[in-house]
């Protein structure tokens, strides 16, 4: 009875030692058309984030229109005092500090709030707070200067 040779485990293994350099050239040559046909059939990069037809550009282009100043997105400040946050010299401190972050470029008028106008904000043991810093544009949309010069002041602070 004659068996039947496997491909994968007899034949080909057969071939590509007797013939090595058709199998490397056939293995870039492949590689090169895969290439080819990904850089013709494939897609291309987006950053565009609305879907037609939903709800929520509609929310986006509401918010723009009516709150402008709550439009863009935001970046979180923490802040720590150990001695705690309400005593009077330390709440002057963070109130001067969230005028230096209002002050920044790219910061919607009314876009930061001091964490003592803001329902829990404040940390229980009272060490520790936050507040955002509300910016004009989407994330996507802001200056990387006006980014830069927010970390600046951050490592500033520090």
């Amino acid at each position: 009875m004659d068996q039947k040779t496997s491909f994968l485990f007899d034949r080909w293994p057969r071939y590509a030692s007797r013939k090595p350099w058709t199998v490397v050239v056939g293995v870039i040559a492949v590689i090169i058309i895969l290439a080819i046909g990904s850089n013709v059939a494939g897609g291309s990069y987006s950053d565009n984030f609305s879907i037609p037809g939903t709800d929520s550009p509609k929310a986006f282009d509401i918010l723009a229109e009516r709150f402008p100043q709550r439009a863009g997105d935001a970046a979180t400040v923490v802040i720590k005092a150990e001695s705690g946050l309400t005593a009077p010299e330390t709440e002057a401190e963070v109130r001067a500090l969230v005028d230096k972050f209002a002050a920044l470029p790219g910061v919607a008028p009314d876009g930061v709030t001091a964490p003592y106008d803001l329902p829990g904000a404040i940390s229980s043991d009272e060490t520790i707070a936050r507040f955002d810093v509300t910016y004009v544009k989407p994330a996507f949309e802001v200056d990387p200067l006006h980014v830069e010069e927010l970390f600046a002041l951050r490592e500033e602070l520090s």
